[in-house]
């Protein structure tokens, strides 16, 4: 029992590891399951539009960082929501792990269906107390995100954020500019 614990502990530095106890007539039964951690030696793309280095790296998908099995698809979902963030949706990812010549490393392989990625195509300004004050139509003109730019969440976020010191330094200095993306059916 005692080497089959100093093994436990090794295998803790590689890989996850559970062990369970099973009581048996005769005894009990110790059952230990460590799964391998891998080193991701290459990363595969398919269907990614624009720069899909830049979208690993935002989901956190690199060379020679370690992977398990059960992780993996934690890495698909991370990959979807930066997708999401880059206006896609509906995008949905199908990630894979192949073996390689080294028993301890990994290619990651990303298929994407991305899916269609809408467009702003409407916009509309909703202004408390008064929306006709003197200068905020000229402020609102100046808002960033039109009717044909792609709804990336990137986007309106930043077009607010940069809207919002245009209405403070004219003298708005309580203006709070909030965006709302609606998805039309």
């Amino acid at each position: 029992l005692a080497l089959r614990l100093e093994l436990l502990r090794e295998a803790e530095q590689e890989g996850e590891l559970r062990a369970e106890a099973e009581g048996l007539e005769s005894g009990v039964l110790l059952r230990l399951r460590v799964v391998a951690r891998r080193v991701i030696a290459a990363v595969r793309t398919t269907g990614i539009e624009g720069d899909a280095e830049e979208l690993l790296r935002s989901a956190n998908v690199r060379v020679g960082s370690e992977i398990t099995a059960r992780e993996l698809p934690a890495f698909g979902t991370r990959l979807e929501k930066e997708l999401v963030r880059h206006g896609f949706p509906d995008a949905r990812v199908r990630v894979e792990a192949f073996e390689t010549d080294d028993p301890m490393a990994v290619v990651v392989s990303f298929d994407v269906q991305a899916g269609a990625r809408p467009r702003v195509v409407e916009r509309r300004f909703f202004v408390w107390p008064d929306p006709k004050a003197r200068g905020l139509g000229r402020l609102l003109a100046s808002h960033a995100v039109e009717p044909g730019d792609r709804a990336d969440l990137d986007v309106p976020e930043t077009a607010a954020r940069d809207l919002e010191p245009r209405f403070q330094s004219a003298g708005y200095f309580e203006a709070r500019v909030e965006q709302h993306l609606d998805r039309l059916a």
